[in-house]
């Protein structure tokens, strides 16, 4: 399972965490995974290129995926803000395979 952390800090996301591996199909095939790699990916890439944010990104192993949010940009919040929606219909769609938590950080 995907495990997605969204931290929030005065109402805004500041960190997101994705742990894991969906178990919908082998590593390489997983449709499931594909979708939260590639939205991750795509959501850091704008967030960088197109609105100047400078998101630290880590990524320690395959599966795993820190990104921290500096201050308190609009843009970065809205653009992680959909990527939690999208990850959240994802989630419903593949319930057994993707869990989103939030928290206050």
């Amino acid at each position: 399972m995907i495990v997605c952390k969204f931290g929030y800090h005065g109402g805004r996301i500041c960190e997101v965490t994705l742990t894991g591996h969906a178990g919908y199909d082998a590593h390489g095939r997983d449709i499931v995974c594909a979708a939260v790699s590639a939205a991750a990916d795509l959501t850091v890439h704008l967030a960088e290129s197109y609105f100047g944010v400078r998101a630290e990104v880590s990524a320690d192993s395959p599966g795993n995926l820190h990104v921290s949010l500096p201050g308190r940009e609009e843009a970065a919040h809205k653009l992680f803000s959909g990527l939690r929606d999208y990850l959240e219909a994802t989630a419903q769609a593949y319930p057994q395979n993707i869990k989103i938590q939030t928290m206050e950080v």
